[in-house]
């Protein structure tokens, strides 16, 4: 039995392989954090988590964010030992916040005030922005950047402060996110509970590999196990080290080889789009950028979506945003998320599926 034609969904689990020392997600990550410490955890909102209970031990409260964010963000900073007072900066043309806006939203309280930034696609941020929080950095006020998105794109090496990431939402690990912080961080917890989160979240992907491979199994069952992981993954409010299985993998997962397939992927999806019906947040691919997806707008982006997915392209929204975020404060926030779609354009695919899904996007947008 083979699968049907399918882009989009969780990567099934990865096999260990070679990869080149230099080019390896052990060395990136390496790379990433230098000369910060590198600290592994079993996810992205872990990782932020843990950064902000170190900021919390020195009298931090004040939390600065983008009010475009995805609400993973949000539930963090609640699971965080502490209640944040949260603080969302409205976004600006590029989907950040404007440098003068960073900079009046830290000053009305810069002693109690730290800033997660949040780098969209992996499109490098403005540089009056990262000039702006790079000042507030160098003043005393702690300043990270979820790299999620970033994860692979050179210039997120030399963005000033911290650094937080979800590694998994790149390759088929069963757990995996990623901290980088001056200060010393809280401890974590050394393995994930059995049965929670990793556990389900790789048998999941086990099934899910085994289904692309030979459609054993069935879609409902991988399905079903990515769907409790996620679940137990919202409801435990801890922080545990990234497991030793993924641990292990980052060593064999080849980092140039995924870049060269995504920029290649992502350049070709922007040639072949219908600009009439699709407007693509970014023209081009700038170099040192490795897009996560290509971001589209669609005036009727729910149709559309649904069409793609009948078609078995599965696009997702970043993001349908936090309740916490005011919808009459951030009005403009609130448009972008209900006609954004993230178009997959990962090392999965080959040229010829960008074709198709081009194909599709331009069909049934236009």
């Amino acid at each position: 039995m083979t699968t049907p034609f399918t882009v989009g969904g969780e990567f099934g689990l990865v096999a260990p392989h070679g990869a080149p020392a230099d080019s390896s997600l052990a060395r990136r990550l390496d790379r990433l954090a230098s000369p910060r410490p590198l600290v592994l955890t079993r996810s992205g909102r872990e990782a932020i988590r843990l950064w902000l209970r170190a900021q919390a031990e020195v009298g931090r409260s004040r939390l600065v964010l983008p009010a475009y964010l995805c609400p993973s963000i949000v539930e963090a900073s609640l699971g965080a030992a502490r209640r944040w007072d949260l603080r969302f900066v409205a976004i600006g043309p590029s989907w950040y916040p404007e440098a003068r806006d960073w900079e009046d939203a830290v000053a009305e309280s810069p002693d109690e005030s730290v800033v997660l930034a949040v780098p969209l696609f992996g499109w490098p941020p403005a540089e009056a922005v990262v000039e702006c929080l790079g000042r507030l950095a160098g003043a005393g006020v702690p300043v990270a950047w979820d790299l999620t998105h970033g994860l692979l794109s050179a210039w997120a090496d030399d963005l000033p402060g911290d650094r937080v990431a979800s590694v998994r939402k790149w390759v088929g690990l069963s757990d995996g996110g990623a901290l980088a912080a001056e200060r010393p961080t809280t401890a974590l917890a050394s393995t994930s509970p059995p049965g929670g989160f990793t556990e389900l979240r790789r048998a999941g992907l086990a099934a899910k590999a085994a289904w692309t491979r030979s459609g054993d199994g069935g879609e409902d069952g991988f399905l079903g196990l990515l769907a409790r992981a996620e679940a137990a993954l919202a409801d435990d409010h801890g922080v545990s080290a990234m497991s030793t299985e993924s641990v292990a993998q980052l060593a064999g997962i080849d980092t140039a080889a995924i870049a060269a397939r995504r920029v290649a992927n992502a350049r070709r999806l922007l040639d072949r789009l219908d600009r009439g019906a699709v407007e693509p947040l970014f023209g081009e691919v700038p170099a040192g950028s490795v897009p996560f997806g290509l971001p589209v707008l669609l005036d009727d982006r729910d149709r559309v979506r649904l069409r793609l997915s009948e078609h078995r392209v599965f696009c997702p929204v970043h993001w349908e945003l936090p309740g916490a975020v005011d919808r009459e404060r951030h009005r403009s926030a609130f448009a972008l998320s209900r006609r954004e779609l993230t178009i997959p354009c990962d090392d999965r695919y080959r040229p010829e599926d960008m074709d198709r899904v081009a194909e599709l996007v331009n069909r049934f947008a236009g």
